[in-house]
């Protein structure tokens, strides 16, 4: 379990250290398309009823829970692109998967798939047995 909080703090504040320096980029009027589909929206947490770690996925944002802090994808994209950084946000989805690929300044690129096991659990692909259930 230590693991595997580890790895979601890592995946979730590696976005803070990316490279804020870089020069206004004239591609950063590329659109965040952050769209996740009807069967995923809602809050899942992780099984182990002793954490506060998951995702909610609403109409336009995949916000990360981990220990009531919260994190939305699309905030921290709008905050870069508002500072005249490039960033962009894309969505692949089908009936059992669904995954965003955001592009972050400094080439930093942060992938999120997510698998369907059934309708009130999903599975985090980044992390073995990572298993969610639906709130």
């Amino acid at each position: 379990m230590k693991k595997l909080i580890l790895i979601f703090g890592i995946l979730t504040f590696s976005l803070i250290l990316t490279d804020c320096s870089r020069e206004n980029e004239s591609s950063n009027s590329a659109e965040i398309k952050i769209n996740p589909p009807n069967w995923i929206q809602g809050t899942w947490l992780l099984e182990n009823p002793n954490t506060n770690i998951g995702f909610r996925f609403t109409t336009n944002d995949v916000v990360i829970i981990q220990s009531g802090a919260e994190l939305s994808q699309r905030g921290q994209l709008e905050l870069f692109k508002n500072s005249g950084q490039s960033v962009s946000a894309s969505n692949e989805s089908s009936e059992n998967i669904y995954k965003l690929i955001s592009n972050f300044p400094g080439g930093q690129t942060t992938i999120y798939s997510f698998t369907k096991i059934s309708n009130t659990k999903i599975k985090w692909d980044a992390v073995t047995n990572s298993v969610y259930t639906k709130q």
